[in-house]
């Protein structure tokens, strides 16, 4: 063989594997699960050949070469021309079946597909057909895709009709989970790639699986012994359900020019979306280098790996964009936080430093961390102020307390602890802080305060700690459990109530009262009480303050010291006496 034979011949080679590769990527856009395949291109001869690699072909009777939809078809006469196959399926819980048709028959129970056992013997079938007005499957040019078990008829049929002497590509789905009843809503009807408005029906009942499949027929319905008049290409059988976009993509699959547009639709589209991120300053390079591979294998008219990368640009463009539109609002929320946040002097260094981790994420298009760092950030914006509402309350308690003389330093000790807290983000414990410091001010002593003043602000000294001086007055007891007296200060009088001792007050004595102030009964609820001008130090013997005992105990001390004194004055005085007697003897 010469040389130029040799390259003649390698051409060829080459070139038929190429033809070869490319048919098969056209073969369908997800085989999981196809069991039948028959693309009708032959073009000749009485066999249907499975191109699933399952070898369920078909014999053709009365067969009628035409050209399809894609390639060849066959036409039938509505007569007796149909296919059988040797596929068949003993036990399914879910199916497919996708067609391409071409009719213009108006008459009944007119078949595309069924796979069928012996349907009045017990068997079951799967039909997807036209125009099967009984039992309420649609009329004439609707589509029925249903399940058959002897009298028992359950599936869908479509609203729209097909029958215009144009091209439709059609697949039924059911699906119905082992031991479930099977329901007419488990049936779904796609047209053209879009699936269809249906009306369910249903008569009768049975159980999934569907078993006793087998001997799919097209074009022929044994049971009802009708044939489909019109012309069917490309026909699919899967034993799952088909997803909508596995379905159009089984549609496109199979034609050149469609999936040529399909793919330059998507780049343009993708190629908006690239524009619409480098506007907001967004690294685009790896989604136009995706790009440029789809652009080049749609101009060696690789399609399937044409539309596989103008798919994946333009997922990753929507998630990039996605990302970022999520991201931007975001942002946009927690920095006006932010600038909320230091009109008020309060510390964002947290925040700002998650959103700077959250930027960078994104800028490394860590697009997942970005969301969530800003998300962080946006969930600490949120806590520091309605921490700072809190403190805010516990500041005016603060102030309150201040503004009538109370000492509210515990409580500012508590602000100063919550905000320490609200810096380091321990929202929950500066938060408890500042409810400490509420209830500090809020309990804060007030001192010495005249009656009148006190219920001219009764609302500011509300449950808080205050003394009163003034004169007792009537003294009763309260259900045996305490007292209950009048004090007057000369400015006003005021109720007090006392658990406490009151043996040694009466009426008309000064006494010095501390308790807290409730508006609600304006009275002190008496925490002490004690005679004006008496220092408490010993208790008496039924607990009360002592103070009569110890006056008694004073005069009486005072007394027995005076008469030592005495008696020791006049000791020292006999004793110099009796010396200078002795003295006087010696001398004489």
């Amino acid at each position: 063989m010469d040389l130029k034979n040799l390259k003649t011949g390698l051409i060829s080679v080459v070139g038929s594997l190429i033809v070869c590769f490319y048919l098969i990527s056209l073969v369908n856009a997800s085989d999981e699960g196809l069991v039948a395949y028959y693309s009708f291109d032959e073009g000749e001869g009485n066999v249907l050949h499975d191109l699933s690699g399952n070898g369920n072909d078909g014999i053709i009777y009365g067969e009628t070469w035409v050209d399809g939809k894609y390639g060849k078809a066959l036409s039938f006469d509505g007569v007796n021309d149909y296919v059988v196959t040797d596929y068949t399926q003993n036990s399914v819980t879910t199916y497919t079946i996708e067609v391409w048709v071409k009719t213009m028959d108006s008459g009944n129970y007119k078949t595309f597909v069924q796979d069928r056992g012996s349907v009045y013997g017990g068997g079951k079938s799967l039909t997807l057909g036209m125009g099967r007005s009984g039992g309420g499957f649609g009329s004439s040019g609707q589509v029925f895709y249903i399940f058959e078990s002897d009298y028992i008829d359950i599936g869908a049929h479509s609203v729209q009709t097909i029958n215009d002497n144009n091209w439709h590509h059609v697949a039924g789905v059911w699906s119905a989970p082992a031991g479930t009843q099977i329901a007419s809503s488990q049936f779904k009807i796609y047209i053209d790639g879009v699936q269809a408005t249906v009306s369910a029906n249903s008569v009768g009942y049975i159980i999934s699986p569907a078993t006793g499949l087998g001997g799919t027929k097209i074009a022929r319905h044994d049971a009802w012994n009708t044939n489909f008049a019109g012309t069917i290409d490309e026909v699919r059988i899967y034993n799952r359900a088909l997803t909508a976009e596995e379905i159009k993509a089984d549609m496109l699959s199979t034609s050149p020019e469609m999936m040529k547009k399909v793919i330059q639709d998507t780049i343009s589209k993708t190629q908006t979306k690239i524009n619409q991120l480098k506007k907001e300053n967004i690294n685009t390079e790896a989604i136009e280098k995706i790009i440029t591979s789809a652009e080049d294998a749609l101009q060696k008219e690789a399609y399937k790996t044409a539309l596989e990368q103008a798919q994946d640009a333009s997922s990753k463009a929507d998630k990039v964009w996605n990302a970022f539109q999520s991201y931007n609002i975001v942002k946009r929320e927690v920095d006006a936080k932010v600038d909320q946040l230091k009109r008020e002097d309060i510390d964002t260094a947290i925040i700002e430093k998650s959103l700077s981790e959250a930027k960078s994420a994104f800028e490394n298009e860590n697009f997942e961390l970005a969301h969530r760092l800003v998300s962080d950030a946006e969930s600490k914006a949120d806590k520091s102020w309605s921490t700072y509402q809190y403190i805010e309350t516990a500041k005016n308690a603060v102030k309150e307390a201040k503004g009538i003389n109370c000492d509210a330093s515990n409580a500012e000790k508590r602000v100063n602890d919550a905000v320490d807290a609200l810096n380091k983000g321990s929202y929950d414990v500066a938060r408890q802080y500042a409810s400490n410091a509420v209830s500090l001010a809020n309990k804060a002593n007030c001192g010495k305060i005249n009656i009148k003043d006190l219920k001219a602000l009764s609302v500011k000294y509300d449950g808080r700690t205050v003394e009163i001086s003034g004169k007792v007055r009537d003294i009763g007891t309260v259900y045996g459990k305490g007292y209950k007296f009048t004090v007057d200060d000369g400015t006003g009088l005021i109720v007090v109530g006392y658990e406490g001792s009151m043996k040694d007050v009466n009426n008309g004595d000064t006494v010095n009262v501390k308790g807290v102030f409730s508006r609600s009964n304006d009275a002190v609820i008496a925490e002490k009480v004690e005679k004006s001008g008496i220092i408490d130090i010993l208790p008496g013997g039924d607990g009360s303050s002592g103070g009569g005992n110890l006056l008694f105990l004073l005069i009486g001390g005072v007394i027995i010291i005076v008469v030592v004194v005495v008696a020791l004055f006049i000791l020292k005085k006999n004793k110099n006496e009796e010396k200078g007697r002795r003295d006087v003897g010696e001398r004489i």
